[in-house]
């Protein structure tokens, strides 16, 4: 007679105690900075007028919350879904501390009616612009931990940390993805002033293109056409030869010229921060979404957990 086959049940997937009581000290401690950095965007909101201050009280205020975040449990850290989940729903929080604190401080200086209808809705501006900057951070955090702490930390001899400085730092990881883009994109050569280049893009054809499907070309079978370009007030057209170039290259080409443009920067700004946002866009978990929910990805759950993708689905609860 055979034994009886018992059916093991599925390990509990938490983690021990002591890492739940880390991971919940440091909750806190993000939380609590996350309040004071999103109070001091508030009030710098209606003070930045009339005082630099607290414009630099609340970049201050920021790097506080970036070291703390460097100070998470080390499962945390090496996991930027996980990282993002435990930030996103903080800066979140800070938005709302951020419109309460200008509220407070906009009606205490008399300010109401339309006016602080605008304060109020122009409050966040500060905070959310700083956002991409810290999906930056967080990437630098996974990818060179000690730099990025390193940008947060005050070095001796120094009074302050310098936001500009930092932020170069953790921008690094993003222009190197960029960089690497192998794939053509437009540009046009100036006919009149070769050394003059215009970004024309992958959709050039939709936007300069009389015809989309039929190119204008020259004799010598290149395809010409013209671009409008300068500051509002004083656009000039011109007309230019269609080439193209890897977009990494070009993005490196650009950004190393761009204070030498003149009356390209705005088309090649453009060019940059779209480029930077279209490549930050395949790393979702550095993205830190305005309504501070994040879900986590399956495979970043299971190898938190160190285990494979099929254990992991194995031991959860079935649906049914």
């Amino acid at each position: 007679m055979s034994k009886r086959m018992t059916i093991r049940k599925p390990a509990k997937i938490t983690k021990p105690a002591a890492a739940q009581t880390a991971l919940q000290k440091f909750k806190g401690r993000l939380g609590r900075k996350g309040t004071a950095y999103g109070r001091a965007v508030g009030l710098a909101a209606v003070t930045s007028k009339k005082s630099t201050d607290a414009k630099e009280k609340r970049v201050d205020q920021l790097f506080d919350l970036l070291l703390i975040i460097t100070e998470a449990p080390k499962d945390i850290l090496a996991s930027p879904w996980h990282l993002l989940a435990e930030v996103a729903p903080v800066i979140k929080a800070a938005k709302v501390t951020c419109k309460a604190a200008a509220k407070k401080k906009a009606e205490a200086e008399g300010i109401e009616g339309d006016a602080l209808k605008r304060l109020l809705k122009g409050s966040t501006k500060g905070l959310k612009d700083y956002m991409p900057d810290m999906g930056n951070f967080l990437e630098l955090v996974n990818v060179d931990f000690e730099s990025a702490r390193q940008t947060v930390t005050l070095q001796p001899g120094r009074r302050k940390l310098v936001w500009a400085e930092a932020s170069a730092v953790w921008k690094t990881e993003l222009e190197d993805h960029v960089s690497a883009i192998k794939m053509p994109t437009a540009v046009g050569v100036d006919v009149e002033d070769p050394r003059r280049k215009f970004v024309l893009g992958s959709d050039y054809k939709k936007t300069f293109r009389k015809d989309p499907e039929n190119p204008v070309l020259d004799d010598d079978g290149n395809e010409r056409v013209n671009v409008v370009f300068g500051p509002n007030g004083a656009k000039r057209s011109t007309e230019c030869i269609v080439s193209e170039q890897p977009k990494g290259a070009l993005y490196d080409e650009v950004r190393e010229t761009l204070l030498e443009l003149g009356d390209l920067v705005s088309n090649n700004n453009d060019f940059v921060r779209k480029s930077e946002t279209d490549e930050r866009a395949d790393y979702p978990e550095f993205i830190l979404p305005h309504d501070g929910k994040v879900d986590i990805p399956e495979d970043a759950r299971a190898r938190f957990l160190g285990l494979t993708l099929k254990q992991y689905r194995d031991a959860m609860p079935k649906k049914g």
